[in-house]
C-alpha cells in the first residue's frame, strides 16, 4: 500500500514537472513568435501586440519560473532562472529565494508595498532593491559554502549572459528593430510582474513574537483575487499556499488581479478601494 502511494505521488510530481518543462519550451518559442507577429503588425498595433504577449509571459511563464526556482532540484531551479533571465529579469530567481521568500510582508522585502505607497513610488525601488538584495544574498551564499558546492560562474553573470545571447541571436536572425522590440517586451513583462507584486502584498505585514522575530509567512500575507484568473497569483512550490488554499484565510481583492493591476495605475482610485478592506482585515485578525 505504501509503495503504491509513493509511486502515485512520484507520478503526479513528474507529470507536473513535464508540464513545467513544456511551458518553458513554449516560452522560448513565443519570444521569437512575439517578435515575428509584432513586426508584421501595423506600426500603431505593434505595442498592443507586445502587451498581449507580455501579459502571457508575466502571468504564465513567470509563474512557472517561480515554481521551478523553488524546486529542490538544482537543474529545475536553473531552468526557472533561465526563463527569468530570458526577459532581462534574471535576478528575480535569486531575490525570490534569498529575499522575498524570507522577508515577505516585512520592511526588508523590496517587493512588499507599504500602506499608502503608490505604484509609482514602488516600481523602481522594488526593482533596484530586489536586484541589490539578491546580489548580496548570492555573494553571502558563495562565501558561506565550500567551493565545490556552488557554481563556478556567479549567477548574476548568467543572468546577463542569457539575454545577451538571445539579443545577439535576434539581431543576427532579424534586425535592430526586432532587438528593440525584444527589450520593450522584456520591460513590459517586468512591469506587469511588479504590478502584481504591488497588488498581491499591498499593505500586508507580519507580526512579531515576544523575541521580536517575525512570525512565519501564512495565507493572510497574500491578497486573493476573485477568480477566473487564479493563475495570476504566483503560487509558491515550497509550502506557501496555492490560490485554492488561500481563499478562506486571506484578505480578498474586490476584482480580478488583472483588473486590480489596472486600477493601481490610478492611486486616487486604488487607495480608497484598498485601505478600508485592509483596515477591516486587520480588525478581523485582532478579534
Amino acid at each position: 500500500m505504501i509503495r503504491g502511494t509513493n509511486a502515485r505521488h512520484a507520478e503526479i510530481c513528474w507529470s507536473q514537472i513535464a508540464w513545467c518543462i513544456t511551458l518553458v519550451l513554449l516560452h522560448f518559442w513565443l519570444i521569437f513568435m512575439a517578435l515575428i507577429v509584432c513586426r508584421a503588425l501595423p506600426l500603431m498595433a505593434a505595442p498592443l501586440g507586445l502587451f498581449v504577449f507580455a501579459v502571457f509571459f508575466a502571468r504564465v511563464s513567470f509563474a512557472n519560473a517561480k515554481y521551478l526556482v523553488h524546486h529542490s532540484n538544482r537543474y529545475f531551479h536553473q531552468l526557472g532562472a533561465l526563463v527569468y533571465a530570458s526577459l532581462l529579469f534574471g535576478h528575480r530567481a535569486s531575490s525570490e529565494i534569498l529575499v522575498h521568500h524570507i522577508h515577505l510582508a516585512t520592511p526588508h522585502d523590496p517587493n512588499t508595498a507599504k500602506l499608502g505607497e503608490n505604484i509609482y513610488q514602488f516600481v523602481i525601488p522594488a526593482w533596484v532593491g530586489s536586484y541589490m538584495a539578491g546580489l548580496r544574498g548570492e555573494n553571502k551564499r558563495r562565501m558561506a559554502f565550500n567551493r565545490g558546492q556552488v557554481d563556478q560562474i556567479h549567477p548574476y553573470l548568467k543572468y546577463w549572459l542569457v539575454p545577451l545571447v538571445i539579443g545577439i541571436l535576434i539581431y543576427q536572425l532579424m534586425d535592430g528593430g526586432a532587438l528593440v522590440m525584444y527589450i520593450t517586451l522584456s520591460v513590459l513583462t517586468q512591469l506587469l510582474t511588479l504590478l502584481c507584486d504591488y497588488v498581491q502584498h499591498y499593505g500586508l505585514s507580519r507580526d512579531r513574537d515576544h523575541f521580536k522575530r517575525y512570525l512565519p509567512v501564512e495565507q493572510q500575507h497574500h491578497w486573493v483575487a476573485p477568480c477566473w484568473m487564479t493563475i495570476c497569483i504566483d503560487a509558491h512550490s515550497d509550502g506557501s499556499p496555492s490560490p485554492h488554499h488561500l481563499r478562506n484565510q486571506s484578505p480578498h481583492l474586490p476584482f480580478t488581479m488583472l483588473t486590480m493591476m489596472f486600477i493601481c495605475l490610478f492611486p486616487r482610485w486604488f487607495q480608497p478601494l484598498m485601505q478600508p478592506r485592509l483596515r477591516d482585515w486587520q480588525r478581523m485578525k485582532r478579534s
